[in-house]
């Protein structure tokens, strides 16, 4: 009996205390909904990495505010942030692309 107590509470604590751990998954998925456009300007680019580490992708612009509702929801328990920044060469951005919103990323222009 006791050996059964001490296995139950080993396992209490092991669940509980995943519950705490970092999400192993860092990205927030985009739903294919919210990539819809019919022009470049209908895109916005969005970092879709937990801690803002530079993992672009574009979204419908109409979709931007649910995005960071939604983002903030799915990464609560990530703990950091870092700084990124593209090569100073490079430039990215949205475009619209068969009707879906892609980030672009390209040499910039002399």
């Amino acid at each position: 009996m006791r050996a059964v107590m001490v296995t139950m509470a080993a396992l209490l604590w092991v669940s509980s205390s995943w519950a705490y751990e970092p999400r192993a998954v860092e990205t927030m998925p985009v739903a294919p909904s919210w990539k819809v456009c019919h022009t470049d300007a209908d895109c916005v680019m969005v970092d879709i990495h937990c801690g803002d580490c530079c993992n672009y992708d574009a979204i419908a612009l109409a979709k931007q505010s649910i995005f960071a509702s939604e983002k903030q929801k799915f990464c609560h328990a990530y703990p950091t942030a870092c700084d990124c920044s593209l090569p100073a060469e490079m430039i990215a951005k949205p475009m619209c692309v068969h009707e879906q919103c892609i980030v672009r990323i390209e040499k910039e222009k002399p």
